[in-house]
């Protein structure tokens, strides 16, 4: 409870403990029951995403897949061309290898450069 008054000239307020610890176990209630929302709120939330990563994994792994890999040489001036024919076709580069050959005593040394491509089995 609070109770005001003026003594000599000086506005006074006076609290009682109780109603301060009411206030405060209130203020304690409602921090709670609002964290306990937001928990669950989120909680759902992840298993709604949750079950729907599931669906898009079960999706993947029936789709079968063909594969096609090029070997690129160091001549190949239309190679811009020629990978955007295989996007046209499907075809999206799932990897690359290389392999360095020759040097020492031998023939210069000379890269080979092998494009693994992929796109679902038609």
């Amino acid at each position: 409870m609070i109770s005001s008054g003026t003594e000599k000239g000086v506005q006074t307020t006076q609290f009682k403990m109780g109603d301060m610890k009411m206030k405060r176990s209130w203020v304690c209630v409602t921090v709670v029951v609002l964290a306990v929302l937001f928990g669950t709120g989120t909680f759902l939330k992840e298993m709604a995403f949750a079950q729907e990563r599931g669906k898009d994994k079960a999706a993947v792994a029936a789709i079968k897949w063909e594969y096609k890999i090029i070997t690129m040489s160091k001549n190949m001036t239309d190679a811009e061309q020629a990978l955007n024919k295989l996007g046209q076709d499907g075809w999206e580069c799932a990897g690359t290898t290389s392999e360095v050959t020759g040097g020492g005593q031998g023939p210069p040394n000379m890269t080979t450069v092998r494009l693994i491509f992929k796109r679902p089995k038609q």
